[in-house]
């Protein structure tokens, strides 16, 4: 009699043995990834962690893209920039080190393509209407009034003082050639520095990865990357 216990008990526990195994072992095959999106910087925000469940780092990350684009936005009012564009010429303003070290990139790159890229093309995205409900062509007539105001060498940045000055009247700053990237760059140095070392950061067609992903039994693989 007793041996017609034992059996069917040993049968349960053998098969929950099985059952632990499975699911250690697929838990490494497999590992937890978690993603959110949010709409910041005037687009669809996407950030996934690879075998990670740290969802306070997630949050982390999206508030310091929040508190980016609240210091480099040119339509949010009381932004580094906003402040800057309205400046009264040649007054210096002081902004942020983080403003700072983002406008001191923008004019190196500025001056490597002799101005083919330009962070005071401000008055001409504003004539043009873009990020706004009614972007259009402008006249050819405005576009040439405006172009003497698009000149990254009459923007001073005085690093005792953190203070930018725009030397002409109706100049404006806009980063959005290249805030997206830096603010990725950022996103990913504070992710590693938080021992995250697989993820996808996309700010809007802006990507970065890092490490790899999790794809089916093979585990984390390395991302492949497409240009065309």
């Amino acid at each position: 009699m007793l041996r017609k216990f034992l059996l069917p008990g040993a049968a349960v526990l053998f098969i929950g043995l099985l059952l632990v195994v499975f699911l250690i072992r697929n838990r490494n095959i497999i590992p937890d990834s978690i993603e959110d999106n949010r709409f910041l910087l005037d687009t669809v925000v996407s950030i996934k962690l690879y075998n990670s469940e740290r969802e306070d780092i997630l949050d982390e990350a999206f508030s310091l893209i929040e508190n980016y684009e609240n210091l480099f936005s040119r339509h949010k009012k009381d932004s580094d920039i906003s402040r800057i564009n309205l400046a009264a010429a040649g007054t210096p303003t002081v902004v942020s080190g983080e403003t700072g070290n983002l406008l001191t990139t923008a004019l190196d790159y500025a001056r490597l393509s002799e101005g083919r890229f330009d962070p005071t093309v401000g008055p001409l995205v504003q004539l043009w209407g873009i990020g706004t409900e009614n972007p259009h062509v402008p006249d050819t007539l405005k576009i040439a009034e405006a172009l003497p105001l698009v000149n990254y060498s009459a923007v001073t940045v005085s690093r005792e003082t953190g203070g930018i000055t725009l030397e002409k009247e109706g100049m404006m700053l806009d980063l959005g050639g290249i805030a997206k990237g830096w603010i990725a760059d950022r996103i990913g140095e504070f992710l590693i520095e938080n021992r995250e070392t697989h993820f996808l950061i996309n700010l809007g067609g802006n990507v970065l990865v890092h490490g790899g992903k999790t794809e089916g039994e093979a585990g984390i693989i390395p991302f492949k990357v497409g240009m065309q």
